[in-house]
């Protein structure tokens, strides 16, 4: 469990660590300006943050709790 929780976590860090070198590329390729550029940055950290909290609150549901530990061992439900 602790290496596919960190796998999860190295895959979800290199995502996010992706769109900020792919953003030099972007503006190349699709012709956009600074400010483009750092609103989408803006908006990425933005939504980022902001949805943690509903993320937090979804993950303390019962429903969540009880499928939590089926989740990480990849059998998707219980009895799977």
């Amino acid at each position: 469990m602790l290496i596919v929780s960190g796998l999860a976590h190295a895959l979800h860090d290199g995502y996010t660590d992706t769109i900020f070198v792919l953003l030099p590329v972007w503006q190349v390729e699709f012709g956009l300006g600074y400010g483009v550029i750092a609103m989408l940055r803006g908006l990425y950290s933005g939504a980022m943050a902001g949805l943690q909290v509903p993320a937090g609150a979804l993950a303390t549901l019962p429903l969540a709790m009880a499928l939590a530990p089926h989740l990480a061992e990849g059998r998707g439900r219980p009895g799977a």
